[in-house]
């Protein structure tokens, strides 16, 4: 997958999903993660996939709930869209081309996502792709939600 797919698929990503939770953003910092995103394609250049794995998901993961216990609100939104954004690159490497060694160091064996029953002309990976992403985005959006409305409930009742 080239950089630039990368890029923009990250951009699109981190926009839907802060429109989807309805929070205020800075879209130069946004534009500033996707660019951050594609960084994981240094890999290409040493010849080996050292980021090209769900480790280097590990570090922002962790500032997300750091940033959640020390209710750093800016902090909160930016790791979570970072996860959200590399989350995409990485499975987008894995619908599209020779897959990634999803558990590097761990095991090297490379990963695909699986589509047996796929029609070159029904479902292309580029849309397995758009669905995998956005849907996990969908799926954080609609969790933010409902636990917005679950915490406002508490409070009014």
């Amino acid at each position: 997958m080239d950089s630039l797919y990368h890029f923009i698929f990250a951009l699109v990503g981190g926009y839907v999903l802060v429109k989807g939770l309805g929070v205020r953003y800075n879209f130069l910092i946004l534009t500033a993660l996707a660019f951050f995103s594609i960084l994981i394609d240094i890999d290409h250049l040493l010849g080996f996939h050292f980021f090209h794995n769900v480790f280097v998901l590990t570090p922002f993961v962790l500032l997300f709930f750091i940033a959640l216990f020390m209710k750093l609100k800016r902090v909160q939104l930016y790791s979570l869209i970072l996860v959200v954004i590399l989350y995409g690159h990485l499975l987008a490497d894995m619908t599209y081309g020779m897959g990634i060694p999803l558990f590097y160091p761990l095991d090297s064996s490379m990963k695909k996502v699986p589509y047996p029953a796929m029609k070159k002309n029904f479902v292309s990976p580029f849309g397995m792709t758009l669905l995998l992403y956005f849907g996990a985005i969908a799926l954080l959006v609609l969790i933010y939600r409902i636990v917005k409305t679950v915490k406002c409930r508490r409070c009014s009742g």
